[in-house]
């Protein structure tokens, strides 16, 4: 207790003396932006030997209440904050493991950032140490227009689209895979990728004890792109519909067993009718002054599939054990589409096509977006 009132004294003659700033309800010593454990007003730290973390946020007009996350090390605390009026907020860890401080403040308001994105600040044991200040920045500029317009920038890009699905090619072993036949191309960007064939037990019922007749196994065999439509949606997305031509059987089939291999005269191809891939494409930001479109949501695969012969195989259905090829399908294409549409080339093209647009409607340097329905509100500076 007798230190304690010392090192009171101490804090309050050094307070008389001009060497302390006032942090939110504590103090900081100018020199050292930090306060001594036990000095008047101050919030005390811990019994154990972590420090806290003080500051201000100013949030401008934004009228949200900000969010702010300390981190120190491997731990981390959500701070307390208390409005100190006129958009000006002071905030309290006090519970932060000694070493470097990271503040993380999030939560403002729309079209806004925070400048600087976080601040750090060095914590002794047992001392509440005092961060930089926060500021959120609300835009200076905002204009609303059609979503429509810039989403014409995208479908611009597009124009090149090509898709093919592939996975059948020459025999080898008991085998007709073909690795990394299906592709995506736009623009600079050429992705392949690989499809996986399917084969399926030939055997009529689930038990172990019944016999298998072999396997029946499928390729995609040759699908090509016929047209690309486009539509601006009211949920704020541009809308990629593709459709693939119908020529010939899309799936190959081939009857496998140990005795003959792998046969095409025993299993019926398949056809896939009115076979289409949706993509929906979200307006974003994209860092660099301007606009561009990333993919929202997994693209998906649809279609038909209708058997070219009968559905029976040695009393098994292999028309009802085919339907989940489509989620086969589907999956390897939404990978290769996320992967191709979202890459830096496509997103810096797509950027492109949609700058002279912004720039035709006195648009600068775009610092953020909100999708508001058809419209889209571009904030720029």
């Amino acid at each position: 207790m007798k230190a304690i009132r010392i090192l009171r004294s101490l804090a309050t003659l050094t307070a008389a003396a001009g060497l302390v700033t006032a942090i939110g309800v504590g103090t900081a010593s100018a020199a050292t932006n930090q306060a001594p454990v036990g000095c008047l007003g101050c919030i005390t730290p811990p019994a154990n030997n972590n420090g806290a973390v003080g500051g201000t946020v100013n949030m401008s007009t934004c009228t949200a209440t900000p969010t702010i996350y300390v981190t120190s090390g491997v731990t981390g605390e959500y701070a307390s904050v208390t409005s100190k009026g006129n958009g000006v907020w002071s905030y309290f860890a006090t519970n932060v493991t000694p070493g470097t401080a990271t503040v993380h403040p999030s939560n403002g308001c729309p079209l806004g950032q925070w400048s600087p994105a976080s601040v750090s600040t060095y914590v002794p044991p047992q001392i509440i140490a005092s961060a930089p200040q926060l500021t959120y920045v609300m835009p200076a500029h905002t204009k609303t227009i059609d979503g429509f317009l810039i989403a014409a920038g995208a479908q611009s890009k597009f124009s090149d689209l090509k898709l093919h699905l592939n996975d059948y090619g020459p025999q080898h072993g008991n085998s007709h895979q073909a690795e990394n036949t299906s592709y995506l191309s736009t623009g600079s960007t050429h992705l392949t990728f690989n499809i996986p064939e399917v084969a399926y037990n030939m055997k009529l019922c689930s038990s172990f004890l019944c016999p298998t007749f072999g396997h029946a196994d499928y390729y995609v065999n040759d699908m090509n792109l016929s047209t690309t439509a486009f539509a601006w949606t009211d949920a704020g997305t541009l809308q990629m519909t593709a459709s693939f031509e119908s020529a010939g059987s899309e799936l190959k089939g081939f009857y496998t067993n140990a005795l003959v291999g792998e046969t095409d005269s025993a299993m019926p191809d398949a056809d896939i009718n009115n076979a289409t891939v949706t993509i929906s494409l979200l307006p974003v930001a994209d860092g660099a002054g301007g606009i561009t479109f990333e993919v929202s949501g997994p693209p998906t695969f649809q279609g038909t599939i209708q058997a070219g012969g009968p559905c029976s195989v040695f009393g098994w259905d292999w028309c009802d054990s085919l339907t989940g090829y489509k989620g086969t399908i589907s999956s390897a294409f939404s990978n290769a589409a996320l992967a191709a549409l979202n890459s830096s080339a496509v997103q810096h093209e797509i950027s492109t096509q949609v700058r002279p647009i912004l720039t035709s409607l006195g648009i600068g340097n775009v610092t953020g977006i909100s999708v508001q329905g058809d419209d889209v509100v571009v904030a720029y500076s």
